[in-house]
């Protein structure tokens, strides 16, 4: 597993679940599109969502099996300033 590392910058983060197609990828594109921070959970990453540097941060990950990617999860939002995390989509 890579170091957890939050994205950097003031602007507040959106976690989105199944990023990778359907309206997990729609929402995911929107909130980049409009310059936010997002992390994004899926079974792979997606080469089609494009960001600046910092914008976003894609994990590859199997939610039928929460209890791996909840841990790292809770590890990645500690490590976020107070006021990080915007919402859950």
């Amino acid at each position: 597993m890579s170091e957890i590392k939050p994205l950097s910058g003031p602007v507040p983060v959106t976690i989105v679940t199944g990023a990778s197609r359907g309206l997990g990828h729609a929402i995911a594109r929107q909130l980049l599109a409009r310059g936010e921070r997002v992390l994004t959970l899926q079974r792979r990453p997606d080469a089609g969502l494009v960001a600046p540097p910092g914008r976003l941060e894609q994990w590859a990950c199997d939610l039928a099996a929460p209890a791996e990617t909840a841990a790292r999860l809770g590890e990645w939002i500690a490590a976020l300033p107070r006021d990080g995390l915007a919402s859950l989509a």
